[in-house]
């Protein structure tokens, strides 16, 4: 496995004598673990790190030198009243909103994320999820109205028993980075086991009467998958509003109020 795997191009930068670049793979502040051709290591850097980070490290003296220009940053509004950014992840290249069918399902929180994407300058696709709950043809007939009326890519999936998953080579290219988008309970933690084809991600049953979700995930964490693209996995997303949304608004669509009427 080399560093190019997981999305490395020497245009993205020179590199100094001594140093070879690293990806972020899981992030505390400014202590973060890295993937470089010479394995995986911990280290610190003066900067606030995200996952999806490209840095220069230097192996022999095992710190961070630099932390490279971010593009795909997914930041939202942080929780509250106070107009400050959090950012998410970086060098994404697509946002995976995902909904659950059991009730998760949500017209006006899948609009947000939406313009959550747009506002970051990051494509997206809606992935809706436990289609196996639905009858027969009623997943995707879903899929194909969402679709119709917000132009962005559907792909109805089980991620419990592997229904759909091979829509996803359409989705994503090799060598490039998804983030995981939704709420607690959508499944998200499912669907990276699904696709790594093991259990790496802790799952929990949601609550019957609604439908919700506990956070099992509480950290936010880069993986590469076998089909040879990464996907970042997040914790649910309680409050979704984009940090900055001008101009981004229009790009959206115009008829989601339509699937939340009926």
């Amino acid at each position: 496995m080399s560093i190019a795997d997981y999305g490395w191009s020497a245009s993205r930068a020179s590199i100094a004598t001594g140093f070879e670049p690293a990806r972020v793979l899981r992030a505390s502040g400014r202590q973060a673990s890295l993937i470089t051709d010479s394995g995986e290591w911990s280290a610190a850097s003066t900067q606030w790190l995200l996952p999806g980070d490209w840095v220069l490290f230097d192996p022999a003296a095992q710190r961070i030198g630099a932390v490279l220009p971010r593009r795909g940053v997914i930041e939202r509004k942080r929780p509250g009243r106070a107009a400050v950014s959090q950012p998410v992840a970086a060098n994404v290249d697509l946002a995976l909103i995902v909904q659950g069918l059991d009730g998760d399902f949500n017209p006006r929180r899948l609009e947000r994320y939406l313009l959550l994407a747009a506002a970051c300058e990051v494509r997206a696709a809606i992935v809706l999820n436990k289609r196996d709950l639905l009858p027969p043809g009623e997943a995707e007939r879903l899929a194909a109205e969402v679709h119709r009326r917000t132009g962005t890519e559907v792909a109805p999936i089980s991620a419990a028993n592997g229904a759909g998953l091979e829509q996803f080579d359409a989705l994503v290219r090799p060598r490039e980075t998804a983030v995981l988008l939704g709420s607690s309970g959508a499944g998200k933690s499912t669907l990276i086991n699904a696709l790594l084809e093991s259990q790496q991600q802790p799952t929990a049953q949601v609550r019957e009467g609604d439908c919700r979700g506990r956070h099992t995930t509480t950290s936010r964490e880069l993986f590469l998958l076998p089909a040879g693209w990464m996907m970042i996995d997040t914790p649910g997303l309680r409050e979704v509003e984009a940090w900055d949304a001008a101009g981004a608004v229009d790009e959206v669509f115009d008829e989601i109020t339509a699937l939340a009427a009926g």
